[in-house]
């Protein structure tokens, strides 16, 4: 008897063998230049296992993807909880339908898989999703080869590992094989009882939640199940859930959970009381899946001060339209980089700054819609970038970096806040840059600095991030500064500026006098804007007050005119305004002669002046006077006078030395006795003007300028450059600079006041100044 069992025994052992080794010879399958291999599949806790594929590339090209068949049938569709490769780096899609539902290997970057090369590729499923499948196949590609078997898992997909409680993929119904379980009596595994009815049904809940969300996942009730343990998506098996929250329900047939940004499965466990442990999954994926690419460095090294960005595919709106992606606010961001790099700044949005460390991996992003920022769209997506270090890290000397930073900033139009480097490079070697959140506007940046106006809700802490990088790219710091938004102090109890304007009611035209136009009180912080009339020339001004003289047309004269000054500070605008009468007030005492007419007129770049007298008494001159502002005269010539006369008498001056433009002209009686009276003063626009040491006549016009612009002419074009310069009557100097090709100068950037200037022309080393008015 004892040798009749041994002899059974080495026969069944015999045939294992066999049998073993012909399955071994069917998990390997060979199509164009590629040889796969199904290394087995591997319990692991919490009912995953682990499918292990070798793939041997004989091509000549190297591997550019490798996909393997996921669970897709029986009611299940599932992901891959975690994946991994031995040698090469890949760019992995979990959940791809080309070149058909499978887990999807792309390369990046490879180089040398080819020619005999192999790797080798493992990823996790659902034990009871893996349960469903009977074949699996698997593709490679290289160049334009594309090779392509199937495995027939009942042939070769033994289970290793684990306490043998899940079925492998054969007909039996739980024990692992066509034999009975080792646990029971029967069939099944509980002594005879019915289990194919005992698996949980289908979860009831959305596939497609958006991040976020609160959902409800149900199965029915079962008396049987005398527990319920219900899981959510992880990043990886075994790990912590990817941002996915039980809310409540755990324990029974029905759980509510916060939906999380990652895609995965959503698991119940229940213990049925005569057969044992039973799984039901069911794959979800937040919202529509997104197309999220990184863009960033692919090698460091260790201390290196790197920048990654994620950009988001554009995405259909929920409804009709069409949602912009592009708006980055619309989602959440969530980073992971390698173990001992630093996150600078940037977690929870779309530009991450990180320092390397010394460890390889990948820096990968979750990409989420938030329905509070924009309930027009609902989806997620996921990239990764691996990183590897540089084949030469040289050690580097960090910059040093500080930076005077406001801790606290708030809200205005009229208030500025600047970062800027303690201790910038003199040399200027050094590279600085600044990342704004998008809440700042820049106003001014400099070597070092950036100046900006917040735009931002108050309570609310943003970061500015400082880079500083050496000029050989070697060696760089950076800095990540928090700023707390708060709410702008009242700096105006009273409100917008209080004003008071001092006018007189009356001016007198062509009066020698000025006129002062005046706020009382001047506060501190107020800048003072006065607008005046036409023919009110500014001949004296500050911040509050203008002085002026008065040059008006006889039919202007005797109407009330208004004067306005507006106050402007950081608390409002205010506006004052003043009426004020222009009127002749003659001359004083009549002249000792009747002068019945004083004109002038420009005429061949010189201007005559006629006068006519009816009666003179004692008149031994007239002194012809000239002023280029109203107001300070000089003596240009002298005619002599008819002594004692009663009848009409015409004098005439020419004045071939007056600048072109507008000058103003007095004559001044005197007597034999030496007494002196003044006429009027009237102005000629003189439309030529005279030669200056030889140069060519210029022309500057409009003169008065009202609208900003002046035209410059030449009466014979000049050989080189012509220069332009503007100053005014205190010297200062407004404007320099060559002329413009079309022979305009514009004043309108030059924020110039109502008054006189002195334009001077320089061409062929010859300069000519006039007098220029601006109204």
């Amino acid at each position: 008897m004892k040798k009749l069992i041994l002899s059974w025994g080495c026969t069944l052992l015999l045939i294992l063998l066999g049998l073993a080794q012909q399955a071994q010879a069917q998990c390997t399958s060979s199509n164009q230049c590629f040889d796969f291999t199904f290394l087995g599949a591997e319990n692991l806790e919490n009912d995953y296992v682990r499918l292990s594929f070798r793939i041997k590339t004989n091509c000549s090209n190297d591997l550019s993807y490798a996909a393997f068949e996921l669970p897709n049938g029986a009611g299940v569709t599932s992901n891959a909880v975690s994946y991994a490769s031995e040698k090469y780096n890949y760019k992995v899609e979990n959940g791809t339908n080309n070149p058909f539902y499978s887990i999807k290997f792309e390369g990046v970057g490879i180089n040398g898989y080819k020619n005999g090369a192999t790797d080798v590729f493992t990823f996790d499923v659902s034990a009871f999703e893996f349960s469903t499948m009977r074949t699996l196949r698997v593709a490679a590609k290289a160049s334009t080869t594309v090779g392509m078997v199937t495995f027939d898992l009942a042939k070769c997909g033994v289970l290793t590992g684990g306490d043998g409680s899940t079925g492998g993929n054969t007909d039996g119904n739980n024990g692992g094989g066509k034999g009975k379980n080792n646990a029971g009596k029967g069939n099944d595994n509980n002594g005879g009882v019915k289990c194919n009815t005992s698996q949980p049904s289908d979860i009831l809940g959305p596939a497609n939640p958006c991040p976020g969300d609160v959902v409800t996942y149900c199965i029915k009730a079962d008396s049987k199940y005398t527990s319920y343990v219900w899981d959510v998506p992880r990043a990886h098996a075994g790990n912590a859930p990817s941002g996915w929250e039980i809310i409540s329900g755990q324990g029974t047939n029905c759980v509510t959970v916060r939906v999380g940004m990652k895609p995965g499965t959503m698991k119940v466990k229940v213990n049925h009381a005569d057969c044992g442990t039973k799984v039901r999954t069911k794959p979800v994926h937040p919202g529509k899946k997104m197309e999220v690419v990184i863009t960033g460095p692919a090698q460091f090294c260790q201390g290196d001060v790197l920048k990654f960005e994620a950009d988001v595919e554009k995405v259909k709106a929920n409804g009709n339209g069409n949602g912009n992606a592009g708006n980055k606010k619309s989602f959440d961001y969530d980073w992971s980089v390698p173990a001992g790099w630093e996150i600078v700044s940037g977690q929870g949005t779309d530009l991450l700054i990180v320092k390397a460390g010394n460890t390889t991996g990948e820096v990968s992003v979750s990409v989420s819609s938030n329905q509070k920022k924009n309930n027009k769209i609902c989806g997620a997506g996921y990239d990764a970038i691996p990183v590897t270090k540089k084949p030469n890290c040289s050690p580097c000397t960090k910059p040093d970096l500080q930076v005077n930073a406001p801790d606290e900033v708030c809200p205005s139009p009229t208030k500025n806040y600047t970062f800027s480097v303690k201790n910038p490079d003199a040399a200027g070697k050094i590279k600085y840059q600044f990342f704004l959140p998008d809440e700042f506007e820049v106003v001014s940046q400099a070597y070092g600095s950036v100046t900006v106006k917040v735009n931002a809700p108050v309570d609310t802490t943003l970061y500015v991030t400082v880079v500083a990088v050496n000029a050989n790219n070697c060696g760089a710091e950076a800095v990540c500064l928090p700023v707390k938004v708060v709410e702008c102090e009242n700096t105006c109890p009273t409100g917008a500026p209080q004003v008071t304007l001092v006018a007189p009611d009356t001016v007198c035209n062509l009066s020698d006098d000025t006129y002062r136009f005046e706020v009382a009180n001047v506060q501190e912080g107020v800048t003072y804007e006065f607008q005046l009339p036409e023919g009110f020339i500014p001949v004296d001004e500050g911040n509050g007050y203008v002085e002026v003289v008065a040059i008006f047309e006889e039919d202007q004269l005797g109407q009330p005119l208004t004067v306005r000054v507006i106050a402007t500070s950081e608390c409002g605008t205010t506006t004052r305004e003043a009426t004020v009468v222009v009127a002749d007030c003659g001359a004083g005492t009549p002249l000792p002669v009747s002068l019945t007419r004083f004109e002038g007129v420009s005429r061949n770049g010189a201007v005559e002046l006629v006068w006519t007298t009816a009666t003179e008494i004692n008149n031994d001159r007239f002194e012809i006077e000239r002023s280029a502002n109203g107001k300070d005269f000089v003596k240009v010539g002298e005619v002599k006078g008819s002594g004692n006369t009663s009848v009409i008498i015409d004098y005439a001056f020419t004045d071939r030395s007056a600048a072109k433009g507008t000058a103003y002209y007095r004559l001044r009686q005197v007597d034999l006795d030496g007494t002196t009276e003044y006429s009027k003063v009237i102005s000629v626009n003189n439309a030529g003007g005279a030669e200056v040491n030889g140069a060519a006549k210029v022309s500057v016009f409009p003169n008065p300028v009202t609208n900003g612009n002046v035209n410059i002419r030449f009466a014979e074009l000049p050989k080189g450059t012509v220069n332009v310069r503007l100053v005014d009557l205190s010297g200062r100097v407004l404007h320099t600079g060559a002329m413009n090709a079309d022979g305009t100068l514009n004043l309108t950037g030059l924020g110039l006041s109502q008054g006189i200037y002195m334009i001077s022309i320089t061409a062929d080393g010859v300069t000519e100044t006039q007098r220029l008015v601006v109204r």
